[in-house]
């Protein structure tokens, strides 16, 4: 897995993760027997944007940042080697892809205040929501359980939720949220009753959607410590039972896992620190640089199997993803 810069579990065949590298290659990783089975160039670009469809386990959307190019990709599980593609209009400076749980449509946003939305079947862009926020949308995400509801996530401290059968204006989403930072990542709850929020730092939020109980608050912050860094960028996600969410930034070379229900302190912490110059086969200080955690992944279905991208800050940084068994 050297070089990766974007990873995702396949929604439903154990052992199978696609990555895409910084050079623009993506590749189906057997991360259980740690092996390449399938690989493709799709640009000179690094790889942001992976998105596997639900009911066409073969099929994804990939797609690679500053020139936008984006894909859907084929790869047959009997026939290692090569994949297909199929060129889509491109998305520019894009930085996020998601598909929604009927594999009808997928989006795609980036360093814009807009929205594009695709039809699957065909590829063809249907229409492009403008002025959704006020500055980049660094990520969107359609529900788990809603064909129409999606979040995004931007620049401009906000999180907002909408709903397709809803008008699609900046100023009138289904909901709102005020979040401490920028926003660098967001994701729904396995149920889609919460929001997750991670910007810069510390910040970390969870936000309650609908039906929440009497005695919930509507927005949960976690005790993350501080790191005195202006660009300590924060990621973090749900384990997949929605009990448990793991937080990772890139001025720290530790995994923290927090209880949903209980924000405040850690339940669990694992390091890396090491592991990268371990992998590279030279010591820490022959690696010269600070390695850190740079994204995180749970497993679709098993919430004791994460994967972590680690990284190097040096000006050519090598990145591995490691696997992690909680239950191990």
């Amino acid at each position: 897995s050297s070089g990766v810069r974007q990873l995702e579990f396949h929604p439903s065949r154990p052992g199978t993760m696609m990555v895409g590298r910084k050079d623009g290659v993506i590749a189906i990783l057997d991360h259980e027997k740690d092996m390449q089975t399938h690989s493709m160039d799709i640009g000179v670009n690094p790889v942001l944007g992976i998105a596997w469809l639900h009911t066409h386990p073969e099929w994804a959307v990939v797609g690679t940042a500053h020139s936008g190019t984006t894909c859907m990709v084929r790869y047959d599980e009997n026939k290692p080697g090569c994949m297909e593609q199929v060129r889509l209009e491109s998305f520019a400076k894009l930085s996020s892809l998601s598909v929604n749980c009927t594999d009808d449509l997928f989006m795609a946003s980036g360093f814009c205040h807009d929205v594009a939305l695709y039809d699957t079947a065909t590829g063809r862009r249907l229409r492009m929501l403008y002025g959704l926020h006020q500055h980049f949308i660094n990520i969107s995400r359609f529900s788990n359980t809603s064909p129409h509801v999606f979040a995004t996530a931007s620049f401009d401290c906000s999180c907002k939720v909408w709903d397709l059968r809803e008008p699609m204006t900046g100023c009138h989403p289904v909901s709102t949220f005020t979040t401490d930072t920028l926003n660098v990542m967001c994701c729904f709850s396995p149920d889609d009753k919460h929001i997750l929020c991670s910007g810069v730092g510390v910040a970390l939020q969870q936000f309650s959607l609908s039906h929440r109980a009497p005695d919930e608050p509507v927005v949960r912050r976690f005790s993350v410590p501080t790191v005195n860094a202006s660009t300590n960028y924060r990621r973090s996600l749900y384990l997949a039972d929605g009990a448990t969410i793991a937080t990772v930034s890139t001025q720290e070379s530790v995994l923290r896992l927090y209880k949903t229900e209980v924000p405040g302190r850690a339940t669990g912490l694992i390091d890396f620190r090491g592991m990268l110059s371990r992998r590279c086969g030279c010591s820490a200080e022959g690696l010269q640089a600070e390695e850190y955690v740079q994204s995180v992944r749970s497993h679709p279905s098993d919430p004791s199997v994460l994967a972590a991208l680690l990284s190097t800050s040096d000006p050519h940084p090598e990145s591995f993803v490691s696997m992690v068994n909680l239950g191990a």
